[in-house]
């Protein structure tokens, strides 16, 4: 299940090559210090993000369509935005449901689509402010004694530029009877036009 994107105001890029996907800020927006635990039980903070490009989405492994569509999607175009940017490249998956998905499950979840992935989380006191932050919501079901409750969150795919502020966020493209879903090919369009203004 996917909720709506919460955007705040941002100041759009004037290059009209940018497709409708994405929302980019021209001068990049501040990221909050923040802390979370990736697949292997290491620290991560905003260090892990300095030099690189970082794609972030969040999900969690028992999502039972937006999310591993959206990692096959993103682990099928990560090879090919390697070489558009003189920097590394990062895809981070943010669980927001870490009652169940622990290191473990996240390591074999990720490993699935792609081992280079980072996948992270924490407890809410944590991915409330950083989730918040990037612009993006999501929210849990009031019983989480079931077995298989599920977690609503946005499907959109933010972009942390080098220098560790938010560029872009990529909204997914609703089509009647489809999954609301980040569209690849657009996403690497925009991402090559963001990195060679960067």
């Amino acid at each position: 299940m996917v909720a709506g994107v919460a955007f705040s105001v941002m100041t759009y890029s004037g290059n009209a090559s940018y497709t409708s996907v994405a929302k980019v800020y021209e001068e990049g927006r501040q990221l909050a210090e923040f802390s979370l635990t990736d697949q292997h039980g290491q620290a991560v903070n905003k260090t892990n993000l300095a030099g690189k490009w970082t794609l972030i989405f969040l999900g969690y492994t028992y999502c039972p369509d937006v999310c591993p569509a959206t990692l096959a999607r993103l682990a099928n175009l990560y090879p090919k935005l390697l070489p558009l940017a003189d920097e590394p490249v990062q895809v981070m998956f943010v669980s927001v449901d870490p009652q169940r998905d622990t290191s473990e499950r996240l390591k074999e979840y990720v490993d699935y689509f792609n081992s280079d992935f980072m996948a992270v989380t924490n407890p809410h006191k944590d991915l409330f402010p950083f989730v918040r932050n990037l612009g993006l919501v999501y929210s849990m079901v009031d019983d989480t004694s079931q077995e298989n409750y599920a977690v609503d969150h946005a499907s959109s795919v933010v972009l942390i530029a080098p220098d560790k502020t938010i560029k872009a966020i990529f909204k997914p493209e609703s089509k009647l009877g489809q999954l609301a879903l980040v569209n690849t090919t657009l996403l690497k369009q925009d991402f090559e036009y963001i990195v060679d203004d960067y």
